[in-house]
């Protein structure tokens, strides 16, 4: 399986996640104590929290892992520095 990299392809897992359950968006948004709106957002790639991102995946019974990113022989190298780093979180750029 391929990482989430992207708001959007995190909100289309969840969103096949909770189709594949049988769950609408409102028992999704009840079962992880959220609005119907901010699961409809989520699904459609917006800007959350983690503790929101983190409470629907719970209510899905899906947990978060995090890895080392899949390096290409090809790709340039990903090492980066942290300010490099520190710059894409705080402007939102950084892929997920």
């Amino acid at each position: 399986m391929r990482g989430i990299r992207t708001l959007a392809s995190l909100g289309s897992a969840l969103r096949a996640e909770r189709a594949r359950r049988g769950m609408t968006q409102l028992e999704l948004a009840e079962r992880a104590h959220l609005s119907r709106a901010t699961v409809i957002s989520l699904e459609a790639g917006g800007r959350a929290d983690i503790t929101t991102l983190l409470s629907a995946a719970a209510a899905l019974d899906l947990e978060l892992h995090l890895a080392p990113r899949e390096v290409r022989q090809d790709a340039p190298s990903a090492v980066r520095s942290e300010t490099d780093f520190d710059r894409h979180i705080l402007d939102g750029t950084e892929e997920l």
